[in-house]
């Protein structure tokens, strides 16, 4: 089932919900939309993970099999209360090295993050493993379903790892994953679980979401992340300290400032400062404003479209011609093809850029190896460092020529791409004008309704 952003955010909300065994699992103002039944609880005191696993079949029905199971959502709980913040401040600053998980630096825990990018610089905590071995079970359990993951704050870092430590065949089976508010787990992976982090992440199906006003969500600075990062354009959460607050605020925090501090820091982190439109859309920035602009561009024109049908439609009766029919198709064709260009066009010069940055950036690191090699080997001629180099497997094709190909290449594939749309809406328009130029009965209809 499609869902919009805002159902997104609230399936993930769900997480925090006390559900048993069995139970129906749903969201919307008045519980309107099921998601699926209870059909496992972790509350896993020994490790802290708290998870649940919703299937699209009740498991308490007669005759259930897990082979029956076509979707399954595992959820990730984040922190509940004071005591869990703060053990989940401790394990973000084991895992990032950068003091903490409460950081408002976003800027220098990112360097900090990119600085000690080492693969499996840490071993996981009991909780990590526990939650990827969740998901593995998951997999093996339900051999016939799709999976998607969601977490929220720790349960985002939850997630990330379990995703993660999948096989690639294991990640195959990931429908999607829905991850909010967590810190960059990627510096923390091994290699091999990189590995599959990057094949999720070129499928385009796990969305990781950090608001900047957040302090949890740090660590994502140029050395990767996991997923495709999508950063909210959020605004400032109120500071009320209600009831629901006060449950998970340490009492130390609740005297004086520190309960508007706490206050307004949860706010914040609950997604307190997200921000949808009617359409259940999230408002963002960077990229997806891009995507953003592309969408309401395609429902625009899609729109005047349909006002076309309907005025045709009452022109002629409430029916259609075949020529109507078809130019109408044409014209909802187009409009879709219209907001796909202005996509490309967005991405094709966010490429360019990437590009030509990495691209200089493959050059410098030739010429900082080629100026360290010289310091180090100062005794030696040029040629005898150059050769000392190439013994290392360190040289100027390596380093930078073959890289700088391999992005130009993929560069060209994109504008190869890009070009393809742009004479597919071409054709259409020019299909849309000859039909009109043939079709005289069509033009007087169309001048008629003021087309």
């Amino acid at each position: 089932m499609t869902y919009t952003d805002k159902q997104r955010k609230e399936i993930a909300a769900d997480e925090y919900n006390d559900y048993a065994l069995g139970e129906n699992v749903t969201i919307g103002e008045h519980h309107e939309t099921h998601i699926g039944y209870v059909a496992a609880v972790n509350h896993n005191s020994a490790t802290g993970e708290d998870s649940y696993v919703i299937v699209d079949a009740d498991p308490n029905a007669q005759g259930y099999k897990p082979s029956d199971v076509k979707q399954v959502t595992v959820l990730y709980q984040g922190s509940q209360n004071g005591r869990d913040y703060v053990e989940d401040a401790i394990d973000g600053g084991q895992i990032l090295d950068v003091g903490g998980i409460i950081n408002p630096l976003h800027g220098l825990s990112d360097i900090a993050g990119d600085v000690l990018d080492v693969p499996g610089r840490n071993a996981p905590s009991s909780q990590l493993s526990s939650s990827a071995d969740t998901l593995k079970n998951t997999l093996a359990k339900y051999k016939n379903a799709k999976v998607d993951v969601y977490g929220h704050s720790l349960g985002s870092m939850d997630g990330q790892y379990a995703l993660a430590s999948l096989s690639p065949e294991e990640a195959n089976r990931i429908d999607g994953a829905w991850l909010y508010e967590g810190p960059n787990m990627y510096s923390f992976l091994t290699a091999d679980q990189r590995r599959v982090a990057d094949q999720l992440s070129a499928r385009g199906i796990v969305h990781n979401y950090i608001d900047r006003k957040d302090l949890v969500p740090i660590g994502y600075g140029a050395n990767g992340h996991i997923g495709d990062l999508t950063v909210v354009d959020s605004k400032w959460a109120p500071g009320e300290m209600n009831d629901e607050l006060k449950s998970k605020v340490p009492a130390v925090f609740l005297v004086g400032a520190g309960k508007y501090i706490w206050s307004w820091f949860l706010a914040q982190h609950d997604w307190g400062g997200y921000q949808f439109d009617k359409d259940g859309r999230l408002k963002v920035t960077g990229d997806h404003k891009a995507l953003d602009e592309a969408s309401e561009l395609a429902d625009k024109e899609l729109g005047a479209v349909d006002d076309e049908r309907k005025a045709l439609e009452k022109n002629n009766g409430g029916t259609l011609t075949g020529a109507e029919t078809i130019y109408l198709d044409e014209q909802e064709a187009g409009a879709i093809v219209n907001g796909i260009h202005s996509l490309t066009q967005n991405e094709l010069q966010e490429m360019q850029g990437w590009c030509n940055g990495v691209c200089a950036k493959a050059s410098e690191e030739w010429q900082g190896t080629l100026h360290d090699a010289t310091i180090v080997g100062q005794n030696l001629s040029a040629g005898e460092v150059m050769d000392a180099l190439a013994a290392g497997g360190a040289t100027e094709e390596r380093i930078a020529s073959n890289p700088q190909a391999q992005y130009q290449a993929e560069l060209n594939g994109f504008v190869q791409q890009v070009s393809v749309f742009d004479d597919l809406a071409g054709k259409i328009n020019q299909a849309v004008q000859t039909q009109v130029s043939t079709d005289q009965q069509l033009a007087s209809q169309l001048k008629a309704i003021g087309q």
